[in-house]
């Protein structure tokens, strides 16, 4: 498919890239791999795209704490 936006096109490739991390089960060479990919797509969409914002795409997923994570609980908002 064509792209009409590089709203559209960004939005895709992080659909992706979040559904692979939601899907990685927890090891961690997928946890590795996929956030690997994560960062290089965010690096070069900066690099190419330096005004476009795609760390502001609302398919991000907010990091979670797990609860033993060493944080204090009043840490994490």
């Amino acid at each position: 498919g064509l792209y009409n936006s590089l709203v559209e096109f960004s939005d895709d490739v992080v659909r992706i890239i979040q559904a692979a991390i939601s899907s990685d089960g927890g090891q961690h060479e997928s946890r590795r791999a996929n956030s690997m990919v994560k960062s290089f797509f965010i690096q070069q969409m900066d690099r190419i795209f330096p005004w476009f914002k795609v760390k502001e795409s609302r398919f991000w997923e907010r990091q979670r704490v797990s609860a033993n994570s060493g944080l204090l609980p009043n840490a994490v908002l």
